[in-house]
């Protein structure tokens, strides 16, 4: 009688504790600018994460392996920062090409999600050549 034993898969990373411990272990003892400190993470009203965006490879015959991508995390004070700069990235998206996506946000410990954008018109008046 032959048994089956079925790998034993992680779980999904799911709280804020999950994936903050997830990013340590990514992370370890290298730096990034401005990293949070796990205290800073656990305990700031607002915590982002972002993952990388690569620009396309100029030399796709290159010997080198792509640096590996790990996600990074910042701190706010409030959900306002957060969209500030999505605003901004809405304005300069032609002239800054991005760097980083907005992978997940956590408010006061729970993950939050944008739920909409609402973008407002008005007329254009003479001189007015930029938003």
């Amino acid at each position: 009688m032959p048994s089956q034993i079925t790998p034993r898969r992680p779980k999904p990373p799911e709280s804020l504790i999950d994936f903050a411990q997830e990013h340590e272990r990514a992370w370890g003892n290298e730096s990034y600018t401005n990293r949070p400190t796990l205290a800073d993470i656990l305990n700031a009203p607002v915590v982002a994460f972002w993952k990388p965006i690569l620009p396309p490879e100029d030399n796709p015959r290159a010997k080198t392996a792509p640096p590996p991508l790990r996600e990074t995390i910042t701190i706010h004070a409030e959900l306002a920062d957060i969209e500030q700069y999505l605003t901004k990235l809405l304005f300069r998206v032609g002239f800054n090409p991005l760097d980083r996506q907005l992978v997940r946000i956590f408010h006061k410990g729970q993950r939050v999600k944008i739920k909409g954008v609402k973008i407002l018109f008005e007329a254009d008046t003479k001189g007015d050549d930029g938003f």
